[in-house]
């Protein structure tokens, strides 16, 4: 191994066990094997408990990842593992294609990452595990995730990626449970 290689290994375990306290993690089985993401509330009252996710279409293979109140909307998603890393893939209805959840660092919200969900963006994102408190991300930036009254006229999910974010205040603090997919 080259020194360079050795101090990034180093430098990244160090960042892990310095960052936030481990939650205990589910291990990859057993687990549903098609679920919705429901959201659950962090804070009281909440305007966006018990939605579900979905891809809202924004272009050509291209959506946000959203929320709505109707289950029918929402989309039956598992979580995959590619070269032991976990995703987490979304099927559209009618179809065997898998959608990835991505995050895209454009958002115009300090301190947050644009969740997608569509058939263009390729599987960028990995590393998602399940605890008590739902899905989370394991990059050491992540701190929550948030729903936030977005710019295409629907509830919008946005991962939280810094810890001193001041959201506004269309948004909401969140956490993403598993409901048993009703097909």
């Amino acid at each position: 191994m080259h020194k360079s290689a050795g101090i990034t290994v180093f430098a990244t375990v160090a960042s892990l066990v310095s960052s936030a306290p481990l939650e205990a993690r589910t291990p990859p089985g057993p687990f549903p094997v098609n679920f919705n993401l429901q959201v659950s509330a962090t804070q009281h009252p909440s305007q966006f408990a018990g939605q579900y996710i979905y891809s809202y279409h924004t272009g050509a293979g291209a959506g946000i990842a959203a929320a709505s109140s109707f289950q029918s909307d929402a989309m039956l998603a598992n979580l995959q593992s590619v070269n032991q890393v976990w995703e987490v893939a979304f099927s559209p209805s009618g179809t065997t294609d898998s959608w990835f959840l991505n995050l895209d660092y454009s958002s115009t919200i300090t301190g947050t990452a644009i969740a997608t969900i569509g058939a263009s963006n390729p599987p960028d994102v990995s590393g998602f595990y399940m605890t008590d408190s739902g899905l989370r991300w394991g990059d050491a930036s992540f701190v929550n995730w948030a729903v936030c009254d977005g710019s295409y006229g629907v509830p919008q999910l946005f991962a939280i990626v810094d810890a001193s974010a001041i959201l506004p205040t269309t948004c909401e603090t969140i956490n993403l449970v598993t409901v048993s997919a009703s097909s």
